[in-house]
């Protein structure tokens, strides 16, 4: 069923329901409003203008196992949003951080996973950026969302923007020095751009980022249902297969030091001893500059 479900969202077919996994149908709760606009990879429309994302997935798949309906209706931006979920109008969010602004009209259920800030910078300026002086630097952010705390960047100037398309163009345009939010999802987003190669993530996180439901305090019968569904989700691995989907991952770092092996081929490569030279090598030793890498040849003989 998971392999199936991500198969479809990989070729543009999945279902609002291809996350449901139930054997039995649960008891019935009355239909649950949710609030959508174009918060990528949350909510996004698709090709129809109708909800999708990683939150619309997860809500549908959650619906199926609590046993409610799930009633997303469109709001023009974030602002709306965010109101109307403190109001009572909107009555979940599926997969969101636990913001300050809906502390008093909200629960938060148990964590459903966890993700990292961290500054990216453009891979050229990787081994010129440092997280621990940030004197001078213009630090984007994408407020009120995750890492957008000020506290956090003493002595930067702090550059705001709506959304993490707008942030990436301006971080590789050069008009901010680094961008901090959840790592997974601007690398999600970089992909999507065909830009994910021309970024880079530097320095320990920023913060550690629970991802939760949250319920409006109207619909607090939910709660626990709610709890024990995504324990469920959590243990047949039904989390993890939608993350995959949605391809919200951070490349590994990169070794300190990148190992070559090299064989004697002259012009291309001349090995005198531990000495390593010619037009290969200079090539591939020119690009791990550019790159911020450093390279280390290994002689090995022809026949490896």
């Amino acid at each position: 069923m998971l392999t199936f479900a991500v198969t479809l969202y990989a070729t543009g077919t999945t279902t609002p329901q291809a996350f449901a996994q139930t054997s039995t149908p649960p008891a019935p709760h009355k239909p649950v409003s949710m609030a959508w606009t174009n918060i990528k990879p949350l909510f996004r429309p698709d090709y129809n203008d109708a909800p999708s994302g990683l939150a619309v997935e997860f809500g549908y798949a959650l619906g199926a196992e609590v046993g409610f309906d799930l009633a997303p209706y469109k709001v023009k931006d974030f602002e709306y949003w965010a109101q109307d979920q403190q109001d009572g109008t909107s009555q979940i969010i599926p997969m969101a951080a636990r913001l300050p602004i809906l502390d008093e009209t909200n629960l938060f259920s148990n964590v459903v996973f966890t993700s990292e800030v961290r500054f990216v910078v453009p891979v050229e300026n990787s081994m010129g950026f440092d997280p621990g002086n940030l004197v001078g630097r213009r630090i984007g952010l994408i407020s009120p969302s995750a890492g957008s705390n000020p506290a956090h960047y003493p002595d930067a100037t702090l550059v705001r923007f709506t959304n993490i398309r707008v942030a990436l163009m301006a971080l590789l345009s050069n008009e901010i020095d680094s961008l901090s939010t959840e790592a997974s999802f601007v690398f999600a987003e970089a992909n999507a751009a065909r830009v994910g190669h021309r970024i880079a993530f530097v320095g320990a996180p920023v913060e550690i980022l629970e991802r939760v439901v949250v319920l409006h305090k109207s619909r607090a019968e939910l709660l626990q249902p709610i709890n024990e569904a995504i324990a469920r989700m959590k243990a047949d691995g039904r989390i993890d297969a939608l993350r995959k989907a949605f391809q919200l991952r951070v490349p590994a770092a990169a070794p300190e030091v990148l190992r070559a092996p090299v064989a004697h081929l002259p012009p291309w490569t001349i090995v005198e001893g531990q000495n390593v030279s010619g037009f290969m090598a200079e090539l591939v030793q020119h690009l791990a500059k550019r790159a911020g890498l450093e390279i280390a040849f290994e002689p090995v003989s022809v026949d490896a």
